[in-house]
This record gives structure tokens, sequence and C-alpha cells, in this order.
């Protein structure tokens, strides 16, 4: 149990406090336990208990040190093989007579027990017990007092004895095997009966036989618990597995395992169907690999190597043929690959397939590059500002030439409408910047607007604005204007101006020459008529010998 809770709780400091907490509290409870050690998998001593008072530890010291040692190792390697408990043979040690622990150092041996996490040995629990250790804590005192217990180990070699007192020679004795397994020690447990001072001796046995079957049934209980724990740990183990294995093999992603020597040991479904080459033909693989284009080996094989040492988090680009002879574009990342004992054995690839996004982002490009196009070589004016920042978020030539690289133009051709400068003037009084917003333009809506208009201190030139309110790509408002230089056309029509006024004031004066020529022959036939009938009297005047016709005669003359 102490083991399996090691085992589980190696990467938790605070649960592996706990669990060496109990196995501590466990040693000082059972006296017949000398040492507990808790070993590594390189067979270090990582911690024990009760923990060491000087550099060495006691058994380090005694003469059969080396031993001691000899024997914990073979137990170990008995463990790690079977994977079950393994115990050595008994140690016969020297100890001092003044030891006060003398009696029960002088026989002891190990009992190992690994610790297996995923399969792997990761460690061992050696306990060492004192043989008399086991007679003296274990055994009852009631039994004790009846029956005399002992330990024989091999040459029928007295290991520990519960009591000095001798056994008549009435008394009855049995044998029996404690089986430590197959390669354990050979150790017999002799029980010699004191004569019962009453008729208990039959009853005792009988306790002694009804205990034992009950320690035997518990035992079976015990490995019955443990088979189905470790069977219930085998099918979630399975389980998954199977899990990860589907999860895997469902991903859209190609997954590919390299060595320190860059040869492929590992490819999912996903890789195999992207390039079309079977999982057994590709284990084993060298660069340059198959499924690279022959013509790119070079330049792979330098983003390649480049990425495994340089550990570029944002991928490769790269192409992939198919076994078919088709290509597609793909990216690649490359991390290490680190086993659970944090050393990197190797590096592992993900494979995707951007051959479709690459060719919209293409075509997107193209487009915008079309788009662009079209503004820059437009003979007008395209700006776009942000109502927020008054940022110029785009300018096209024509406007640059114009204007420059700043907003300021933008700002000079709305008549200031929009100046940002007067719009967060507020900002620090909590008033909303876009308050003074007409509705349609927090609306968006499709009214464009459009006037003429000449610039200050320009009066050579002369635009047509037009400008509405957008959306733009980070979803804050801005202003699309667009300028259109219209000087030609206003001279034109000021020129057409001046020549219509000039049509018109010929047109008057030639009103009035009719106008003149009309009054002046409406005048001229009286005025005729009055000439002639002066001329004739005149003539008959002249014709007479009057005097007063002489003196009339000249006037009539100069009236005619």
């Amino acid at each position: 149990s102490f083991s399996r809770d090691l085992a589980q709780t190696q990467n938790d400091r605070v649960a592996r406090d706990k669990v060496l907490a109990q196995i501590e509290s466990f040693v000082l409870g059972n006296p017949e336990i000398l040492q507990l050690i808790w070993l590594n998998d390189n067979e270090w001593r990582q911690w024990m208990v009760p923990p060491p008072a000087r550099n060495n530890e006691w058994f380090d010291v005694v003469p059969q040190a080396t031993d001691i040692d000899r024997e914990l190792k073979k137990a170990v390697f008995l463990s790690r093989e079977t994977n079950r408990p393994a115990y050595s043979q008994v140690i016969s040690l020297t100890v001092p007579k003044d030891d006060p622990m003398m009696s029960e150092r002088q026989s002891v041996f190990w009992e190992v027990i690994s610790i297996f996490k995923d399969g792997e040995a990761t460690g061992a629990l050696a306990v060492m017990y004192s043989s008399q250790g086991i007679l003296q804590y274990i055994i009852p005192p009631e039994l004790k007092s009846q029956h005399r217990y002992s330990l024989i180990g091999k040459d029928n070699r007295v290991l520990a004895i519960s009591s000095d007192r001798d056994t008549p020679t009435r008394s009855l004795s049995n044998e029996t095997s404690l089986d430590f397994g197959a390669l354990g020690p050979n150790i017999m447990l002799r029980v010699d009966t004191y004569p019962p001072p009453t008729d208990l001796t039959f009853r005792m046995l009988l306790g002694v036989v009804i205990g034992l079957s009950a320690f035997v049934v518990w035992s079976l209980w015990s490995v019955l618990k443990q088979m189905q724990v470790r069977q219930l740990t085998e099918a979630n183990l399975r389980t998954e597995s199977s899990f990860r294995k589907v999860l895997e093999d469902s991903m859209p992603v190609g997954i590919r395992a390299h060595d320190m020597e860059k040869r492929i040991t590992y490819v999912n479904r996903s890789f195999s169907e992207m390039t079309g080459w079977a999982q057994e033909e590709l284990l084993g693989l060298k660069p340059p690999f198959p499924f690279w284009p022959a013509e790119l080996h070079d330049e792979l094989m330098q983003k390649m190597a480049g990425a495994l040492e340089e550990n570029v988090k944002s991928g490769i680009e790269g192409t992939i043929q198919r076994k078919d002879g088709t290509r597609i574009a793909t990216r690649t990342f490359i991390a290490p690959l680190i086993n659970d004992k944090g050393q990197q054995t190797g590096w592992v690839t993900s494979v995707i397939d951007i051959s479709e996004p690459k060719k919209i982002r293409e075509e997107l490009t193209a487009t915008q590059e079309r788009f662009v196009t079209v503004l820059e070589g437009l003979d007008a004016a395209v700006s776009v500002v942000s109502i927020e920042t008054g940022e110029l978020l785009f300018a096209n030539r024509y406007y640059r030439e114009r204007f420059g690289d700043t907003a300021r133009g933008h700002i000079d051709l709305t008549g200031h409408e929009m100046d940002p400068s007067s719009i967060f003037h507020f900002e620090g009084d909590n008033v909303d910047a876009l308050a003074g917003l007409p509705a349609s333009a927090l609306k968006q809506s499709n009214e464009i607007e459009s006037e003429e208009i000449q610039l200050r201190g320009d009066t050579t030139h002369w635009y047509e604005v037009r400008r509405r309110y957008i959306s733009w790509v980070d979803g804050h408002l801005a202003q699309l204007l667009i300028a259109t230089d219209i000087t030609l056309r206003k001279n034109t029509e000021e020129l057409a101006r001046q020549q219509e006024e000039r049509m018109q004031f010929t047109s008057r004066l030639t009103t009035m020459g009719e106008m003149a020529s009309s009054l002046a022959h409406e005048l001229n036939q009286p005025l005729s008529a009055i000439s002639n009938y002066c001329m004739g009297i005149a003539k008959r005047l002249s014709s007479t010998q009057n005097p007063l016709s002489n003196e009339l005669v000249p006037a009539l003359e100069k009236a005619s």
C-alpha cells in the first residue's frame, strides 16, 4: 500500500510527505522493524526511518555490512523481476554486547517491495526485520506464556526464541515452514508447549488453528483485493490508451516524431493520409524525406536544421509532395520530445495543411493589390480618418502628393467639422467625445454628403468633396472622404459665364440699335413730308415777285 502511494505521489511533494509521515508512524508502531529505507531507481537511499543518528547507519559499520548490502541488492533485483515482494536470506550479525538492542540485531533479514509507475520501476521500499523482534512483539504474551516459539534456520540453527525457559520432555512440539517465496529464506517455525496448569492446552491449540485459518482467509482476501485493484488499473490504462489513440487519429494535424538522429520513429494516421505514404514506409527514414520535393531538398534541410536548433515557435512553411505527385503547402511546428525523466529523446513535429488558407490569402492579397492600384490611379484624393483618434488610416497617391501624409488635409477639406482636437477637448471631463456626431453617421447611413469647397489660403484650386461615415476594419467609426479637383471645371464655368454676360450685353446693344432705327424711320416720314411741303411752297413763292415772298423763301429753304 505504501509503495503504491509513493508511486502515485512522486510528483506531489505535499502528498508524498503525508505518505512518508504515515510510513514513519507505522514503523514506530511496529518494533520488529529495525529499519525502513526508500531507495530510488539507482538504489540510492532517498529516505529512511528511523533517521540515521550519524553519517553512517549502524548496519553500515558492523563487520557483516557487505553481506547486508549484497542481500539487499539481491532482494531488490528479485522484487523488480517478479513484481512481487522479495525476501533476503537471514543474516547473522556480530553486535557489541554493550548495544542495548543486541538481541534484536543478531539475526535480521530484508523484505523489498518495488515501486512501479506506468509499468516501470521507480524505486523500492526495503524493510529490515529482526528475527527476535518478530517473536517478541508479534506473538501475544498469553500465547508465549503457554508456548515457546523458535525460528530455525539452515542447519537447524536457532535464529530467535521467544523464551529461555526449557520445555519438559512431555511437551508437544510442532514445526512448520514459513513460506517466503521460492528464493526466500528457508525458516522453520517451531512451537513447543509448556505443561498447561489447566485443561486449556487443547483450547489454545484450537485457538491457534482458528487464528491461522483466519490469517489464511485474510491473506486470500487481501490478495483478491490487490488483484481487483490491479485489474481495474489495467482496464483504466487500456481505456485511456484507446481514448488517446482515437483522439490522435481523429485530429486533422499530422504528427511526426524523430529521435536525436532525426530518424522518424512515429507518424499518426493524419500524417500518412496527408503524404499518401503508409506508416510502415515512413518509419526509420532520415532527411531528406521522400515526401519533400526534389528541388527543395536543400532549402527544407536548412529550415529543419534551423528550427531544431532555434526552437522556432511560429513554425516553418514548406511543401509536401504526395506519393501521387500532387503538392500541398504546410506549416510545421517543432518541439523537443521529453521523457518522464526530463531528458530529451528527440523532437515531435505537428504538420498543418495550409494549402486552402494560403490560396485564400493570396487571392485576398491580389484583390487588395488590385483595389489599391485602382485607388492609387485615381485623379482624386481618397482618405480615411479615425473619428476617435484623428489618425489617418488610409490615403492614396493623389492625396499624399497634394496634402502630405497627415490628416490635416482631410480635416481642412471637411471644413474642420470633425477635427479630433475639438472632439477630444472634453475627454478629461467625462464627456462623450462622439456626442456631436449626426445620428446618420452613428448609424452608418448610406447617404453621401457632397459639396464644392475652396481651401483657406488657396484661391487657385476648387474641390468637390464627397464624404460619408464608415465602420473601419477594427470596428471603430471612421470618415471616408473623396476630394476631386474641379478647378478646370470651375474655370470653364467662369469663362462661360463671362461669355454669357458679353453675349447678353451685345444682344442688348443690338436691340437698342433696332429701336433707334425704328424711331428714326418713324420720324423720317413726317419730316420728309414737311420738307417736301416747304420746298413746294418755296418754289411757288419764288415764282412770284412779291417782296413778302422773297423774305419767306430763305426760311422755307432752310426748313426743307
